[in-house]
């Protein structure tokens, strides 16, 4: 059984910095979770902590049903694949793929029938099995690290940004290949990125992290549309939610400046200090304002063209900016003014004090 639980696992080092903070979290067998967040949110030392490669200072780790808090990391059961490969330059791609397995004095012909069939699984041609990693592209070295760690069978897969040194198509191919592989053989895997739509395209669940600790965990969907708080939201999605800060106005009104906004009935539990969330999607260039809160006059930044969208930076009222989604290539001009509506239902509150969520309109 693969299942991983976290049970208020700490790591604090000899200089006092509490990496890991107290992280309660059960990953099912077979389950692929991912680990996101910012350089330095301690993601990558949380996964050494399930590999026994960082000491536990505080609470448990179990893989199955065993205790593997204090347990050698060779006696874990599990398979790591690293950033940078980490392959035997002097070994064949077949001797690589079947290292693990001379090591355990599994017999020749069992280990060959095995390599053979995780390269199928791969798409290494056999061709490929008897070349050494030098003379590989990148895709196929990923590919060998993730088949000797495939090869072993164990109990659950941890990988440490393994895709961050290829270029950014392969890296999307090699997202899908990753995702169909786990799929296939149906190993628990934990995985750690700082690419938050790697994280959204490939996890059955993701938990997002910020200064040690976990700040939400549940499917990519749900995060998306339900963040639980202000750095979930911002950190989430691509182009950033924008997130303004307002104060209850009259009626039914949050404002800041001249940009305001009517919250309608549920204006009235809100705490007098909110943060609005908004994101591109629900920001559209101002025509007849039909089922639009606006119009609002903003300064434009920026243009990003990507052919069938065009994303427009603009700040209202000096500091407030917003990124407006436009279908097709738009031709603006950064430093012009421009008008543009709010869809009303979509937008996200925060608490102003706590930034916890409070409602999504």
């Amino acid at each position: 059984m693969g299942e991983i639980r976290l049970d208020a696992a700490t790591k604090v080092y000899a200089n006092g910095v509490r990496a890991v903070d107290s992280v309660e979290l059960t990953i099912a067998d077979g389950e692929f979770m991912v680990l996101v967040g910012p350089s330095g949110c301690g993601k990558s030392t949380l996964l050494r902590m399930i590999a026994g490669l960082e000491h536990v200072t505080e609470g448990r780790i179990l893989i199955g049903d065993t205790d593997v808090t204090s347990m050698q990391p060779r006696l874990r059961d599990i398979a790591m694949v690293f950033q940078d490969y980490a392959l035997y330059p002097q070994m064949t791609v077949r001797e690589n793929l079947g290292f693990a397995l001379k090591l355990r004095r599994v017999p020749k012909q069992q280990r060959e029938a095995r390599v053979v069939e995780v390269a199928k699984i791969l798409g290494l041609d056999e061709t490929l099995l008897d070349r050494k990693p030098g003379l590989l592209s990148g895709g196929q070295r990923q590919r060998v690290a993730m088949g000797r760690a495939v090869v072993r069978q164990p109990a659950a897969f941890l990988m440490d940004e393994p895709l961050s040194n290829l270029d950014a198509k392969l890296r999307a191919q090699t997202r899908g290949e990753i995702k169909r592989l786990q799929r296939t053989v149906n190993t628990t895997t934990v995985y750690v990125t700082h690419d938050q739509v790697e994280a959204m395209t490939m996890g059955d669940r993701i938990a997002v992290m910020s200064d040690g600790r976990i700040e939400q965990v549940g499917a990519p969907d749900t995060v998306y549309s339900r963040p639980a708080n202000t750095f979930v939201a911002a950190f989430i999605g691509s182009p950033a939610m924008a997130l303004v800060e307002m104060s209850r106005a009259e009626g039914d009104t949050f404002a800041r400046g001249g940009l305001r906004f009517p919250l309608g009935d549920i204006a009235a539990s809100l705490p007098e200090e909110i943060v609005v969330g908004v994101r591109p999607e629900l920001c559209r260039l101002w025509a007849d304002g039909a089922d639009l809160v606006g119009p609002f006059d903003g300064t434009i930044d920026y243009v990003e063209s990507l052919g069938r969208e065009t994303f427009i930076g603009v700040t209202v009222e000096g500091d407030a900016g917003f990124v407006i989604e436009a279908e097709g290539s738009l031709r603006a001009t950064i430093g012009e003014t421009v008008s543009f509506g709010v869809a009303r239902r979509g937008i996200h509150l925060f608490d102003g004090g706590t930034r916890a969520a409070i409602a999504t309109l």
